[in-house]
């Protein structure tokens, strides 16, 4: 009975060994199942004809319409400086004011002078059998010759010519602009003709720069071009070509000038930047740059068709920053994909997501 009984416990050990070496096997099986890839997401747009501008890409300079040093008339110690760098200032707008007082007592000084030769013109005049109140019924040449003799003209002039310098020591604003290259500080003495600041007038920007002989053709007088600093590309400024120099200079380059609206302020004067002159050729059927790929040596534009990826070949002319042009393999209104397409196959299955 024990030898049966052995072998009755034998057989149930082989049998619940073999039970779960079949459950791990099943296990590494089941492990090994390949869920399939969910379905690309992918962004798209329409195929638009619609007006297309070409693009052309230069470096320049912006420039101040107007600008203007502002200097001292005359030699007097620097009072008062109203203004600072960066401040807006209107025409006729006081901005420095220099010590008046000597000019005041020189001014009174004349103005006496001017009051003696006026009785001395009277006396004169008494010769001849007039006073200075007849005037008008003077004849113009004994006038002329008493106001000499008095020495009247020359007071005359003397008065008005410290009158005008008395005037010089308010400095005021030519016209409306920005205050910029202040460094004169009030209480130093101020020489005539020395540099006080500048004022610039920056609401309009104008723009220099330089383009090839070969590009000569392609740009025109009131073509539209958006002006970006080198170093802000997000700001944009908006505006025109205004003039071509005809002339090509020594290093091959012709000079062309244009005028952008900087209400912002996003322009300073001397700043680089980039030039982008459009030319509208017309309405033109285009896709998104993003949406053109190169597949086999050609290029291809993939349409989102039913839940799946179609492959089309295509033929592109222009581009600008943003679009090119489809000259053949697409039409008008299809549903172009614009993203996750440098990998996708032909029928792929694809899910369409918005844009953020």
């Amino acid at each position: 009975m024990k030898h049966v009984s052995w072998k009755a416990s034998t057989l149930m050990i082989l049998i619940i060994s073999c039970s779960n070496q079949a459950k791990q096997e099943r296990t590494l099986v089941t492990d090994k199942i390949v869920v399939s890839k969910e379905p690309e997401a992918v962004a798209t747009a329409i195929a638009k004809k619609e007006m297309f501008n070409t693009e052309l890409f230069f470096n320049g300079k912006a420039e101040c319409l107007e600008k203007q040093e502002i200097r001292l008339q005359v030699s007097e110690p620097l009072l008062q400086v109203l203004v600072v760098n960066g401040q807006n200032v209107t025409a006729g707008q006081v901005i420095a004011r220099q010590d008046a007082s000597a000019l005041q007592r020189k001014l009174q000084r004349v103005a006496e002078s001017l009051q003696q030769a006026e009785i001395a013109l009277d006396d004169r005049l008494i010769d001849y059998g007039y006073r200075l109140a007849d005037s008008n019924r003077i004849p113009p040449d004994i006038l002329k010759m008493a106001r000499i003799k008095s020495n009247y003209n020359a007071a005359r002039l003397d008065y008005a010519d410290v009158k005008r310098e008395l005037l010089k020591t308010e400095i005021t604003a030519p016209f409306s602009g920005k205050i910029v290259n202040l460094s004169t500080k009030a209480g130093t003495y101020g020489q005539n003709l020395q540099v006080l600041c500048s004022i610039v007038e920056d609401k309009s920007m104008q723009i220099v720069f330089p383009i090839l002989e070969s590009e000569y053709t392609y740009v025109k007088t009131g073509m539209s071009i958006v002006v970006t600093p080198v170093d802000y590309p997000d700001k944009k400024c908006v505006g025109k070509i205004m003039s071509i120099n005809p002339q090509v200079d020594a290093h091959g380059m012709i000079s062309v000038t244009g005028v952008v609206a900087n209400g912002s302020s996003n322009l300073l004067d001397g700043m680089s930047v980039q030039v982008t002159a459009q030319s509208a050729l017309g309405a033109r059927l285009q896709v998104p740059l993003a949406a053109v790929v190169e597949r086999q040596g050609r290029q291809v534009v993939f349409t989102l068709e039913d839940g799946r990826a179609r492959w089309n070949y295509v033929e592109i002319a222009e581009r600008n920053a943003t679009n090119v042009v489809v000259t053949n393999g697409l039409q008008e209104g299809q549903k172009i994909i614009i993203s996750h397409n440098a990998t996708l196959a032909h029928n792929a299955v694809v899910t369409e997501r918005m844009l953020k």
